[in-house]
């Protein structure tokens, strides 16, 4: 029998125990913050991505399809990939839209392609298309 007390006896036993599970309990508390941040960073990247894909849309719809060459490039490099970020009646949309610009972008839009860009609800349209990507207000963040 050892001369140590017996509290001494069971820090010494449990000791090496206790220490790994607060190292454990540490490096699952950091994965955790680390798990929610990445979650953070990637809902800001898809709303910086969504919000541009929006504006390059509006833009398109307040010109009236009356877009050059030069401004279809910068419209096609802000949606490409966007197929991806939206889906549904939205996609449908910015399709449309894509096209729209694109004949545009060549002078040669059509009767249906002005009355479509000519409706004064369309700007309510794709705030409402949109709205669903880019609303922050449910995610927690303040």
């Amino acid at each position: 029998m050892s001369q140590l007390p017996c509290w001494v006896q069971y820090v010494r036993a449990l000791g090496p125990t206790a220490v790994a599970f607060a190292v454990g309990a540490i490096a699952a508390l950091i994965a955790y913050w680390q798990s929610k941040t990445a979650h953070y960073r990637l809902r800001l990247d898809m709303f910086e991505k969504r919000f541009a894909v929006y504006q390059a849309v509006t833009n398109v719809v307040h010109m009236r399809g009356n877009i050059n060459q030069e401004g279809f490039a910068e419209f096609y490099k802000i949606i490409r990939g966007a197929e991806f970020l939206f889906d549904g009646e939205t996609r449908d949309l910015l399709t449309r839209v894509d096209g729209i610009a694109w004949r545009g972008s060549r002078g040669q839009l059509t009767h249906d392609d002005v009355r479509f860009l000519a409706q004064p609800q369309l700007q309510g349209r794709l705030e409402d298309r949109f709205r669903r990507y880019l609303d922050l207000s449910k995610v927690g963040l303040k």
